[in-house]
């Protein structure tokens, strides 16, 4: 015997309606014939609900009701007290931002204007005068400007001509001295194991010099205290000799260095005298101070090409302020003019053109206050939106900290069965004076939806596409995780599951066994399956 689980879990607290709510198919449930495993796949007889997984929209809303209202109302209005001679709407009519809604009685306004055209010719013509002698003026300066600008870059480009050929000058006198200074570096290079050679000989003369003279400053040793005349007299002798042929070594050895270097500086005048090194000086020394003269001219006449720049600025600058000033006194002679023409008409020509009354936004007529004869005065006719619609509704209080700006919401409306996805636009920051508060959602375009009619709606709150859920009284809780109860072949089994995104009465679970179309306890509570299927073998006299 199988029944089908119609009602729908509803929780009400302080008259809120909160309602979470898995979008499904009909959970089919099933009263069965069963055992309760008390270890796993044993049984006991017992009858127990059972519900079959399948997947659909998991969310959670606050439920509210409103009415449906134009986003956009616009009202067709004027404030002249005149005639209406036309009307070319009906309430109901469709019409565009721009339309002609109705037309005034202008024969008054017309007449008034054609009069007060008649100006003073004189008084005109003085103010054009004065805007044309300062055109003139604006004229004249704009031409001392050119010729101003074209003499400072004559001096500018004569300038930088210089320059130009000051830098060419330079460039050639730096070619030069790179050219005499490789030149140098080559014979240096060649004659560089000679130069080493004189500064290894001067080194060499320097030490063996030192040598010597540090021989010639030796001190004899003294009487040891135990040593006998003749044995000191002996050893002084030795000493003596040694001290002799030291002197002789060194100052031979210093000799002998004094003539290599000279031998070595020889050698050198000779390689610098073949490969004319001094002549190579001299002219690496020439080029060099040329170099150094002519970027000094350069750098002089870099300082005067940017002062004339500098000058011919300043004094375009000055020309340019004067222009301005005189563009201030040309707008304000302008304005004076146009106003001449303007002042006298303006307010008439305004109240002319409100004889026209257009709509100021598209949408539907819903109020038309006059027709063809009567007078116009205030608000003749209001424009409502149909394509911007929105439903005006109150949140209660203990709901309001639920919802924000940007949430979806689901629509429905006694005339039509369709569901209509909304937007939540507004939330007022205040309480009533009923301690709810008003909002705003935005309605989609529709021909289904209609200007003051009722709606429901659902803030939601959170929602899930395409999962399995379950309610949550289905989920065994058990210290190494969380269960599913699966019948199969008339004994039961359970399953370990993943929770997910849950709500007031349903969990969202996922694991390698959860598929649709499994067959699980609707309740996962033994004990109060027992008393459950006992309850229902008594009440039905058995099976």
């Amino acid at each position: 015997m199988k029944n089908i689980i119609s009602n729908v879990l509803i929780k009400n607290n302080k008259n809120k309606l909160l309602i979470p709510i898995l979008i499904i198919p009909l959970l089919i449930v099933g009263i069965f014939f069963f055992t309760k495993p008390k270890k796993e796949d044993e049984t006991i007889d017992d009858t127990f609900r059972t519900i079959f997984l399948e997947k659909g929209e998991l969310y959670s809303s606050v439920s509210i009701k409103g009415t449906i209202l134009s986003n956009e109302v616009s009202s067709v209005s004027t404030n002249l007290n005149a005639k209406v001679i036309e009307v070319n709407v009906k309430v109901g009519d469709e019409v565009k931002k721009g339309d002609v809604i109705a037309k005034l009685d202008s024969s008054d306004i017309q007449r008034e204007i054609n009069d007060k055209t008649k100006d003073s010719s004189n008084e005109k013509k003085s103010l054009q005068d004065a805007y044309d002698r300062l055109l003139k003026q604006k004229n004249s300066l704009l031409e001392d400007k050119r010729t101003v600008e074209n003499d400072k870059n004559t001096s500018i480009n004569n300038a930088k001509q210089l320059l130009d050929n000051k830098i060419n000058q330079l460039n050639i006198a730096i070619n030069d001295f790179n050219n005499v200074t490789n030149e140098k570096n080559k014979i240096e290079n060649i004659i560089k194991p000679s130069i080493e050679k004189v500064i290894n000989a001067e080194m060499n003369a320097q030490n063996t010099y030192q040598d010597w003279q540090n021989s010639l400053n030796y001190t004899f040793s003294n009487k040891n205290g135990n040593e006998s005349d003749e044995d000191y007299e002996s050893r002084i002798s030795m000493e003596k000799i040694d001290y002799e042929k030291k002197i002789n070594d060194t100052l031979l050895a210093y000799n002998s260095s004094q003539e290599s270097l000279k031998n070595a500086q020889d050698e050198l005048s000779s390689i610098k005298t073949i490969y004319n090194y001094e002549n190579i000086i001299n002219k690496v020394n020439d080029s060099l101070t040329k170099k150094e003269s002519l970027e000094s001219e350069k750098i002089d006449l870099e300082n005067s090409y940017k002062s004339l720049i500098s000058d011919k600025n300043n004094s375009l600058k000055d020309i340019d302020n004067s222009i301005q000033s005189l563009d201030d006194n040309i707008k304000d002679a302008y304005k004076k003019l146009q106003e001449f023409s303007l002042d006298g008409i303006k307010e008439l020509n305004d109240k002319l053109s409100e004889t026209i009354l257009k709509a100021e936004s598209d949408g539907k007529i819903t109020e038309l206050k006059v027709n063809v004869g009567s007078v116009a005065n205030g608000t003749i006719a209001t424009i409502q939106s149909t394509n911007k619609l929105m439903i005006s509704a109150k949140v209660q209080d203990y709901d309001i900290t639920k919802i924000s700006l940007g949430q979806k919401v689901k629509v429905t409306t006694e005339s039509s069965d369709e569901i209509f996805e909304g937007t939540l636009t507004r939330i007022s920051p205040t309480a009533s004076t009923e301690g709810d508060f008003e909002v705003d959602i935005k309605l989609p375009v529709s021909d289904k939806l209609f200007i003051g009619t009722k709606a429901k709606a659902e803030i939601i709150l959170f929602s899930k596409p395409n999962v399995i859920s379950v309610p949550t009284d289905a989920i065994l809780e058990k210290e190494d995780g969380s269960y599913i109860i699966k019948k199969e072949n008339n004994t039961f089994k359970e399953i370990k599951i993943i929770k997910g995104e849950t709500t007031e009465f349903y969990t969202e679970i996922n694991g390698p066994e959860v598929k649709e179309g499994l067959e699980i306890l609707a309740n996962a509570d033994w004990d109060f399956l027992k008393m459950q299927s006992e309850e229902s073998i008594n009440n039905n006299g058995g099976f």
